[in-house]
Parts: structure tokens; sequence; C-alpha cells
């Protein structure tokens, strides 16, 4: 072992040894340097080594430092590792309800409780600790923003908007960019508006009302219509053998199956189809009520009476109001009873 020394003080040299080469100042080591080793002292404690595997740097305490190493850089405090930076990169104490930032080479940024992700940013982004009833937003970047309870969707923004969570029982709404807002149980429509509104279910024996923005309200039997309201109003059924009520704002209200009118009501009225063979009674307002087969009067009713056809070789009885009775042959009268009685031709 050789010593050199500064020539004034004894405690401050050089010495070359078996442990390699220190140097000593005011007794204390300042540095040593061994086989592949160089280590830096400050008041006698160890506070830098340099090696061919690695490199260390102290604080103020021997567990404060910082370590460089084929891992990377690793930082250290108070003898919890606060950051590392090597092919990935913790900023931050990994420990119970500590915060830290964990950079994934491969999958990107996560915020962390701890190694609980509670944000990550890659290709897609989560905000919020995903986790049975935990909200969270899942930023997709091909399909839209999703708000969450856990992974399930309880709403998402895209082309299209969802509000709600779509499942068995569970009411959302769906907001269609090109064909409206639809309320909805699971995927089933309950209401929807667009251009036209319909309330309530279309399906086999669901009833809903259809609200067209042209031609008016409709309400339906899944799409057949029970009743509409428009300029004019139909109610019930129009179909095969089916009753309904036509109220034509100009013409009036007809009573109808299906399209055939089986009574009218408008400034006269028609009680009864008016078709081949058929029996009706038309009242009219300012010529009375005639009772008729087809259009064909049978009988009338007004100042005077008519009773039987008024037609070649239809013998019928009028009843004028102020002269008698009389019997006729069309309109030729073949007997007549007022204050006198009359008969023209024929026996007794």
């Amino acid at each position: 072992t050789s010593k050199i020394f500064d020539g004034e003080n004894s405690n401050t040299y050089v010495e070359v040894g078996g442990k390699g080469v220190t140097i000593v100042s005011g007794s204390a080591t300042g540095s040593l340097l061994t086989n592949g080793v160089m280590s830096f002292f400050g008041g006698g404690v160890e506070k830098a080594t340099i090696s061919s595997t690695g490199s260390v740097f102290r604080g103020d305490a021997a567990n404060t430092f910082t370590r460089v190493d084929s891992n990377g850089l690793t930082i250290v405090g108070g003898g919890a590792t606060k950051a590392t930076f090597g092919t990935d990169a913790v900023i931050g104490e990994v420990g119970a309800s500590k915060r830290n930032v964990f950079i994934d080479a491969d999958s990107g940024v996560n915020i962390r409780n701890n190694t609980t992700n509670i944000a990550s940013f890659g290709e897609d982004a989560i905000i919020g600790e995903v986790g049975s009833n935990k909200r969270n937003v899942f930023i997709d970047a091909s399909s839209g923003v999703h708000i969450r309870n856990n992974t399930t969707d309880i709403a998402s923004f895209g082309e299209d908007a969802i509000i709600g969570e779509v499942a068995s029982n569970k009411r959302n709404v769906l907001i269609d960019a090109d064909d409206g807002i639809s309320i909805r149980d699971n995927t089933t429509v309950k209401a929807k508006f667009d251009t036209d509104i319909t309330l309530g279910e279309v399906a086999s024996n669901k009833r809903n009302v259809f609200i067209d923005a042209d031609s008016g309200i409709k309400i339906r039997n899944n799409t057949t219509e029970l009743a509409s309201f428009g300029t004019d109003m139909v109610i019930g059924e129009v179909d095969t053998n089916k009753r309904n009520i036509l109220i034509d704002t100009d013409a009036g209200l007809s009573v109808r199956n299906n399209t055939t009118v089986i009574a009218s009501f408008g400034e006269d009225a028609i009680i009864g189809e008016v078709g081949s063979s058929k029996r009706n009674i038309l009242i009219d307002a300012d010529d009375g009520i005639s009772i008729r087969d087809n259009t064909t009067v049978k009988a009338k009713f007004d100042t005077d009476i008519t009773l039987g056809e008024v037609d070649t070789n239809k013998r019928n009885i009028f009843i004028d109001a102020d002269s008698g009775i009389k019997v006729r042959n069309n309109t030729t009268d073949i007997a007549s009873f007022g204050d006198d009685i009359t008969l023209n031709g024929g026996t007794i």
C-alpha cells in the first residue's frame, strides 16, 4: 500500500492499495476507485457509486437515491420507488392509496390508484375506474363516446346517440341522426318522434297513435287504423264486415260497413244502405221523409203524404192535407175522398 500526502496535512492523502485507489481528505474518505467500481463519499457516507452494472446517486439519506442500470432509471425516496423509466415508465409511488402514472410503450398511458387504472389513454381512452358499480367514460376512436357502469353502456354518443342502458326491461332513448328520436324498452320502440310521430308500440295486437304531419292523427292496432282524425275523420276499422263512422267535414257523417254507407247525416239524412234491392229512409230537410227501395220512393211523408210508388202503372195513395185522399195510378186519380167522393172509371 502506498500513500501520497498533500505535504501539510497527514490526514489528507491518496492511498493506492489492495482495495484500489482511495482519496482521503481530513481523515474522511472522499472517493474510492476499485476494480470496475467508483464510489464518492460525503461526510463519510457513500453518495454515489458508478460501476459497469449501473450507477447510484444518493441524496441526504441512504434510502433516497437515483439508480441507473440496464433496467433504466429508478428514483427512490425514503425507501419507496417514486418513478421508473425503462421500456415502460412509472411516475409516482405504487402502493395502497397512492396515485401514479404508468406509461406502457405498447398500450398507452394509465393513471392509476396503486395498480388500478382510473384513466387510460391509448388508441382509445377510458376515464374512470372499470369495475363493479364503477362509472367511467370510454372514448372509442372509431365508434364514439360511451358512458358506462363497469363495461355496460348507460349512454353512448357516436353517429347516433343512446341515453340509458339497452337490455331486458331497461328503458332508453335512441337519437338516430337520420330517423328521429325513439323511446324504447330494450330495443322495442314505445314512441318515436320524427317528421311523423308514433306513440305506443307497433306490433301484433298493440295499440298506438300515429301522428302524420300531413294527413292527421291515426289510432291503430299494430298498423291497422281504428280511428283517424284529419281534414275528415274515421272512427272504427275500415275493412270487410267492419263497421265505422266517416265524418266528412263537407258532406256530413256516414255510418259504414267497410266503405259502404249504411246511414248518412248531412244537410239531409239517409238511414239504410242505398243499393240494389236495399231499403232505406231519406230524410230531406226541405222535402220530407221518404221510404225507398234503393232510390225508388215507396212512401213519402211531408205536408202531403204518398203511400206507394209513383210510376207508370203503379198504384199509390196520395193524402193531400187540404183536399183529401186520392187513390191513383201513377199520378192519375182513380178515386178521391174529400168533401165529395169521386170514382173515375172502374167498378164498385
